[in-house]
């Protein structure tokens, strides 16, 4: 499984209902150099979400799962 992929999950379950920054997953795994990482974690968002394993938002709106990422979106817990 993709190290990401499973700090994406890690974090989405920590922070139970509270949307964050895929910034927020790389910065804290690459403290430094997490800018270098930001194309990778926003692929995988995505693909996450594509999966149904989560929401992607943007302005508080969900995105189109095919929507291109965008450091502006904002992860949160799947709503049933």
């Amino acid at each position: 499984m993709d190290i990401l992929r499973v700090a994406i999950l890690d974090l989405l379950r920590r922070k139970k209902s509270e949307p964050f920054s895929p910034a927020e997953v790389v910065q804290q795994m690459y403290p430094e150099d997490w800018r270098h990482f930001m194309e990778d974690v926003l692929l995988q968002m995505m693909e996450l979400y594509q999966e149904g394993l989560l929401e992607v938002t943007e302005d508080d709106h969900l995105v189109t799962p095919n929507a291109a990422p965008n450091d502006r979106m904002m992860i949160r817990k799947r709503r049933r």
